[in-house]
């Protein structure tokens, strides 16, 4: 009873909205101006982002849930955040002040990302575009191209860092397969160097040594790290032959610039 009767430590004061904590969670630690092209490429980043969680929730979600405008949790959570974000960045485009359906149309990137246009407009709208836009070719070139440089970069890491090669001819395996679904002439003296020195790459990992490990001869071993390090070398270089998917996305900025 003694311990009510005491006056309190402290007195809570009231909330001043001057001492607010913006959350900056999705910005660079380093800031500058902003100039209209770095709004416009931030944009199509944020547009590209949102569609492909679009078309990933048309995938998985069924019509009807959709017409009546009910999107699963990890969608809403994930696409509020890029339309945050999206605001944030108009926000500091003091120049020309938009809503975001307004700069997506001003700039062309309705036409460039219409399910990212049509969810900002009116979620429902979705549900009407659940065909295939210009740029799925694009996603999944990219997607492809990145599977396969990954790919290299750890076969040429374990054949730096292990001494056992047991599981190299499925590396390999996986490599020719990533390569020849990208289907591109440009990847072929990779492909065909595959299919000269695969045969004899497995006949060698059929062997165990003394110690019961399986390597490659030093030759063999030379030879997949030159092949390796080339692909991830050729594919950081962005060559034309291989992403002329690319250009479109970079022909709109250009044409809106």
């Amino acid at each position: 009873m003694a311990v009510v009767c005491t006056p309190p430590l402290s007195l809570p004061l009231h909330y001043d909205a001057s001492f607010k904590v913006d959350v900056r969670l999705h910005e660079p630690l380093l800031t500058r101006d902003i100039t209209p092209i770095d709004t416009e490429i931030e944009m199509m980043s944020l547009c590209s982002q949102l569609d492909i969680l679009c078309h990933k929730e048309l995938k998985e979600q069924p019509k009807e849930k959709i017409e009546q405008g009910r999107f699963s949790n990890s969608f809403t959570n994930r696409a509020a955040v890029v339309q945050d974000r999206m605001n944030q960045v108009l926000h500091k485009n003091v120049q020309n002040r938009m809503f975001v359906n307004e700069y997506l149309a001003a700039k062309g990137l309705d036409r460039l990302f219409p399910r990212a246009s049509a969810f900002i407009s009116s979620p429902v709208n979705l549900v009407y575009l659940n065909d295939k836009t210009s740029l799925d070719a694009y996603y999944a070139d990219i997607s492809s191209l990145n599977q396969l440089k990954y790919l290299a970069h750890q076969i040429n890491s374990d054949l730096s860092n292990l001494s056992e090669h047991k599981y190299v001819a499925h590396q390999i395996s996986i490599l020719y397969q990533s390569v020849n679904n990208i289907n591109n002439s440009y990847l072929d003296p990779y492909k065909k160097s595959i299919e000269e020195n695969f045969k004899s790459v497995k006949t060698t990992l059929n062997e165990e040594h003394k110690d019961g490990t399986r390597k490659l001869l030093p030759e063999q071993k030379e030879w997949l790290l030159q092949l390796t390090s080339g692909i991830a070398n050729l594919i950081s270089r962005f060559p034309i032959e291989l992403t002329q998917e690319m250009v479109q996305p970079a022909l709109v900025l250009q044409q809106q610039s």
